[in-house]
């Protein structure tokens, strides 16, 4: 048998900006306001269209930006972000 070793589990990216854009909506931010308080957070240059790319699961947000996204949103990163075999 050759050797086969299984591949990592790929973040569900659709999944991510889905649960990014519900928490967005439940706190009533717009992206302009999430991707100001993001940039803030994170000390990098981030507008609504790179939110936008997030929620349509076009962008996978670095752990830092997960982090400050979690805070942002008053969740876990957990409930924002999880990984394929995390999904109940």
């Amino acid at each position: 048998m050759g050797n086969t070793k299984a591949a990592p589990l790929e973040p569900d990216l659709t999944l991510w900006g889905e649960r990014v854009a519900a928490a967005r909506g439940e706190r009533e931010l717009s992206q302009v306001v999430l991707a100001a308080r993001l940039a803030k957070a994170t000390g990098l240059k981030i507008d609504q269209s790179y939110v936008s790319k997030i929620e349509r699961g076009l962008r996978a947000p670095t752990e830092a930006q997960r982090t400050a996204l979690a805070r942002i949103l008053k969740t876990t990163v957990w409930a924002l972000f999880p990984y394929p075999d995390d999904v109940r």
